[in-house]
């Protein structure tokens, strides 16, 4: 079996053991105001119509139910039916967005969620080395897609250089997300 096979040994030794879950602990009002000062306020507002500007302006009500909110969603284990629901509308790219080529799919989703998945995606990033692969490239700060060109770039000199064969595959994903 190829290493890079996923099997259950492979899934085992990516949890997060139990010290460091309970290091992580409950979501904080703290948490939440640095989160929100990270967002996007120009961002529109979700599906249930409240944006970033007005969780801002009323943080002193809404970040403590949101504390509360998400908190008891990690300790059931299911998100709340808000949380759990996404909008999706087409917006048009630039142009007249004649064809339907023209226009693209977002899903709209309550600012509330995404106050809280930056929580969680800001504290997963200190283990994000444990539970994803070395060849993962996105959705890292340390690492980006220009290190694939290099990883490439450095597998065809070494082959070069140890007069090994090999083979190059390029394939074009420009228009992967256009496809309805």
């Amino acid at each position: 079996m190829a290493q890079d096979v996923v099997g259950n040994d492979w899934i085992e030794g990516k949890k997060l053991n139990n010290e460091v879950q309970e290091m992580l602990g409950d979501v904080t009002l703290e948490e939440l105001a640095e989160a929100l000062i990270s967002s996007n306020m120009q961002s529109t507002s979700g599906w249930d119509g409240i944006s970033y500007g007005v969780i801002k302006k009323f943080f002193g009500i809404i970040g403590p139910l949101l504390v509360k909110l998400s908190n008891e969603g990690f300790e059931r284990g299911e998100l709340t039916s808000t949380f759990r629901l996404g909008l999706i509308k087409l917006i048009p790219k630039k142009g007249n967005a004649e064809k339907i080529g023209d226009w693209r799919p977002i899903t709209l989703l309550c600012c509330g969620y995404k106050l809280v998945s930056g929580v969680v995606a800001k504290r997963l990033e200190m283990f994000m080395q444990k539970i994803i692969r070395r060849s993962q490239k996105g959705f890292q700060r340390v690492k980006n897609m220009n290190s694939c060109t290099l990883n490439i770039r450095d597998r065809i000199s070494g082959a070069w250089e140890s007069n090994e064969e090999m083979g190059v595959l390029c394939i074009d994903f420009v228009k992967a997300f256009e496809i309805v």
